[in-house]
């Protein structure tokens, strides 16, 4: 329930800022379950790049980072959880041609083993 009162705000003040195809606070909802316990690779619908943001913060948690090699990479503070900000993607399944990834793993370093694809509209 506390998910939900943290994400409501943001969710009305998008709306209130007219950005297009909003998520509705539920997808948004299923979306940060996905991403945070689906394993291997994985698609997590569409969004906006201004719903991809908002998923990251919640994904993330709180005193998340910057990567120390690409500032658009941002890693929760445990070093659990990657969010890739939406860039071009060349690839079948990025139906868009735009794509966030959201990524885990188990300890805080070395490979990510599970990475969900968000694809952004335009």
């Amino acid at each position: 329930m506390i998910l939900i009162e943290k994400l409501k705000p943001e969710i009305e003040a998008k709306q209130c800022a007219e950005v297009p195809s909003q998520l509705t606070l539920g997808e948004l909802i299923g979306m940060l379950k996905d991403a945070r316990s689906t394993k291997g690779d994985f698609n997590l619908g569409e969004g906006t790049a201004a719903d991809a943001d908002a998923l990251a913060q919640e994904f993330l948690g709180p005193d998340y980072r910057s990567s120390s090699r690409d500032d658009s990479i941002l890693i929760s503070k445990d070093g659990l959880r990657q969010y890739r900000s939406p860039s071009a993607k060349d690839s079948p399944y990025a139906t868009t041609g735009v794509q966030a990834n959201y990524q885990s793993r188990n300890v805080p370093s070395g490979e990510w083993q599970n990475n969900g694809h968000l694809n952004i509209l335009p």
